[in-house]
């Protein structure tokens, strides 16, 4: 069976050719040959074809067997060249064989063409086996080298783009490329954007920087999940930029998406001008494969680390205590700066040590039970107190969370210091509670002083009727003076529960103080020092004289019993605005300015049981018999009903404060002088007609008794509607009307605008046990109201009937 050979022969001669062509026959062996006989030719032929053997002839008249060697071997090393030659010599022989070629043989001596060409095709196959293995080599060496340089680049600590970036760098240095280039897929926008370039360009912006997915050759890819290669870029209708790949000489591209697990992460794409060998194709699959592992890794880490910054952000700037700590011990290993103000230490002082060490938990049995919570993996608002550096306790709610950092069980903990709210729930609830027992006592008052001014008018009126040396008169005396007790009472428990009448005027507290300070002087008595620091510039404020000094008296009264030793006492004055950072620390205020008066004495203070039940009526801490528990009410009372409010600051062993805060008036406003009273004595008497309006049967029975002994005509109705009817049927004057504000189906005041229609010319009397708050705060004792509180005794009654009546009728 014939050989096939295919031959290229560089000869001038046909017949030669011819020659050549038989002993191969002859041989064994099948040639396909061309003839050759100029370098022109000879360079078609070898890209026309692959040929196995050259056989060239060593002398030619226009082109020689040394030119053919040259040109062959500067195309093919391992390709067999055989010189066949009538006049080659020994020397020109060796110069051949050191250019190049395989053999030489005389054509003289044709035998040895067929064992030379056989044993030149096998080491023509060894030498090209042993290129091939040297290639892989150099190959497996080139994609070793990409491979490490693309590793160390995803392995760096840099940013995602950094590290892209050394990637894109590592290809156009091991893979001859001129443009490479690595866009990731960002799944909120559907678009791919350019992280890295190297080579031609290095810029990130322009019309390549985001590129929508299906769109362009880089969209398409990574639509499809499909690589794209050609090693013909021109006309290649796949690839975009035409225009620009011609410019740039662009032979080649190619194209991969980055793949893991089914998802596209992004696409690595590179423009060559040179075709792509096998090996760099093959090279960038791999590189594709280990790149897209090395994307997800990065993106992983990039986002472990943002969440770390943003959490070590929030960590360090949040408002809220923060802590993580050992599970096992309470051994701080971090906490934030909230923290740390929380508990007044330094982050060397905590960090390292453990909650017991600070003395944090004072009770290891209170960590213990917040630990419990934990069960089920987290513990929400756990309420529970910890103390500060200072030794002070602070109320705070726990959220906890079981973390493991490198190995170790930890808690993260969130504390939120609820001290100052829940001391603001305690006073609402306080104020909350105080106004409902201020609603009873003043319903209380209210019956109590109609009794007692039934009392009182009957005693005074008996005392009237008894000579001085009668057995009784001592007896209804004794009557009088109870009586007068029980109205003190109730005068308090009205200014507890803000149900009294004031008569406020512009006051400043500056003088109240002044014209006390003598009075209380002597109050204290000679063992407590007394002193005042008063405001030089106070504001003024709107309010009643003599509730104000009562207000004083009782709190230094309470003082000086608190110093049982003696002590110091200090009165004080201040001016405050309220903004709205105090309103939120002191719920009972409202935004503006205040006048502040503070009495702060050194006795034996009070603990914060105490303190919650001081304005409770009837509360007391003195021995039975010294107190009524009205004082602190009392002030209570009468402040809240001047539209201000208390504050109070004790501590066992280290004396009380308490200040006072009434409203200031508009700037502009003077102090009003004080009436003096009146000095006539004896009751005076009348001829005019009264109608007495009382729904207390008892109080009108009395009432109507008493004025008509002064010498009034008396009219008397149960309640307004009769009152209205006797009014109307009265065919003579009616000079007072005397009525009680607060009545069943019509009050006093709606009364008093029914008459003042009926009969314009009757002026008006109030009387009343209480009023309504609501009535008082909205005008009631406007300028020219005439009021009476009970209880009142008959002299009491006169007088002011009397004045009413001589009074100008106001309009």
């Amino acid at each position: 069976m014939s050989i096939p050979l295919r031959v290229l022969i560089a000869e001038d001669s046909e017949d030669d050719v011819l020659l050549l062509v038989r002993e191969l026959r002859r041989a064994g062996f099948d040639p396909a040959h061309e003839r050759v006989e100029n370098a022109e030719t000879m360079n078609a032929a070898l890209d026309r074809q692959t040929w196995d053997l050259v056989i060239g002839d060593y002398s030619m008249p226009h082109f020689s067997g040394t030119a053919a060697l040259t040109l062959l071997r500067a195309r093919d090393p391992d390709l067999p060249f055989i010189f066949v030659s009538g006049t080659i010599g020994e020397d020109v022989a060796v110069e051949a064989m050191k250019a190049g070629a395989q053999d030489y043989i005389s054509k003289g001596n044709l035998l040895r063409l067929a064992p030379a060409i056989e044993r030149e095709l096998r080491d023509a196959e060894a030498r090209r086996e042993r290129r091939r293995a040297q290639a892989a080599l150099l190959e497996r060496a080139r994609l070793a080298e990409l491979n490490s340089d693309v590793g160390l680049s995803l392995t760096n600590s840099g940013t995602l783009r950094e590290t892209l970036q050394g990637c894109v760098a590592a290809f156009v240095r091991h893979l001859d490329v001129a443009l490479a280039r690595i866009w990731t897929f960002n799944d909120v926008t559907n678009e791919q954007e350019l992280q890295a370039s190297a080579g031609l360009s290095i810029q990130l912006d322009g019309t390549h920087s985001r590129i929508r997915v299906g769109e362009q050759v880089v969209g398409r890819i990574a639509r499809d999940a499909r690589p794209y290669l050609t090693n013909q870029v021109s006309g290649d209708a796949g690839v975009d930029d035409q225009a620009w790949a011609t410019r740039e000489g662009m032979v080649a591209f190619a194209g991969y998406p980055l793949i893991m697990q089914d998802r596209v992460l992004g696409v690595m794409a590179m423009f060559a001008r040179q075709p792509l060998s096998d090996f760099v194709q093959k090279a960038l699959a791999s590189v594709a494969n280990g790149l897209a592992v090395g994307l997800e890794r990065k993106r992983a880490e990039e986002a472990l680390r943002r969440s770390e910054e943003r959490f070590e952000k929030v960590f360090r700037a949040s408002p809220v205590a923060i802590t993580i700590s050992t599970l096992a011990d309470a051994r701080y290993l971090d906490v934030n700066d909230a923290y740390l103000r929380m508990l007044g230490y330094s982050r060397a002082e905590v960090i390292g040590r453990t909650a017991f060490d600070l003395g944090l938990w004072r009770d290891p049995t209170e960590r213990e039970r917040v630990v419990q919570q934990l069960r089920g993996g987290s513990a929400q608002d756990v309420e529970t107190v910890i103390h500060t550096k200072d030794g002070r306790a602070r109320n705070v709610l726990i959220a906890l969370e079981r973390i493991d950092i490198g190995g170790t069980e930890c808690l993260l903990g969130l504390l939120h210091d609820v001290t100052e709210p829940r001391l603001l729930e305690q006073q609402l609830r306080q104020a909350q509670k105080m106004e409902a027992v201020g609603r009873l006592a003043g319903g209380v008052a209210h019956d109590f002083n109609n009794l007692l001014t039934v009392i009182t008018s009957y005693s005074d009126l008996l005392l009237e009727e008894l000579s001085s040396d009668d057995p009784k008169r001592d007896d209804l005396v004794q009557i009088r003076k109870a009586a007068e007790g029980a109205a003190g009472l109730t005068r308090q428990l009205l200014a507890f529960s803000r149900q009294q009448v004031l008569q406020p005027r512009i006051l400043d507290l500056n003088g109240v103080v002044e014209n006390t300070e003598t009075l209380l002087d002597r109050v204290i008595g000679e063992d407590i020092r007394l002193s005042t620091v008063l405001a030089a510039d106070l504001g003024l404020v709107n309010g009643d004289p003599g509730q104000l000094e009562q207000i004083l008296m009782n709190l230094v009264v309470n003082s000086r019993d608190a110093m049982p030793n003696g002590g110091q006492l200090t009165i004080e004055t201040a001016n405050l605005h309220a903004d709205d950072a105090f309103v939120l620390n002191h719920p009972l205020a409202r935004p503006g300015r205040y006048a502040m008066v503070a009495v702060t004495d050194t006795g034996v203070g009070m603990d914060e049981e105490t303190k919650v039940h001081i304005f409770e009526p009837f509360f007391t801490t003195k021995e039975q018999g010294k107190g009524t528990g009205l004082g602190l009410a009392t002030v209570y009372g009468i402040v809240k009903q001047s539209e201000g409010f208390v504050w109070v600051y004790s501590e066992p062993g280290h004396g009380t404060c308490i200040k006072i805060y009434l409203p200031c008036v508009e700037a502009g406003a003077q102090p009003t002088a004080a009436q003096g009273a009146t000095s006539d004595s004896g009751m005076p008497r009348g001829s005019e007609t009264v109608l007495v309006v009382e729904d207390a049967p008892a109080v009108r029975a009395v009432v109507r008794q008493v004025l008509t002994r002064q010498g009034y005509t008396v009219l008397d109705a149960p309640d307004g509607v009769e009152a209205l009817r006797l009014a109307a049927e009265h065919t003579g004057s009616i000079h007072l009307l005397l009525t009680d504000l607060v009545m069943p189906v019509l009050g006093g005041r709606q009364l008093s605008e029914r008459m003042s229609e009926l009969r314009p010319e009757t002026k008006v009397l109030y009387t009343s046990g209480y009023t309504d708050d609501a009535v008082v705060r909205h005008g009631l004792l406007e300028t020219g109201v005439a009021f009476l509180q009970k209880p009142f005794a008959p002299e009491v009654l006169g007088r002011k009937v009397r004045e009413v009546l001589n009074a100008p009728k106001s309009n």
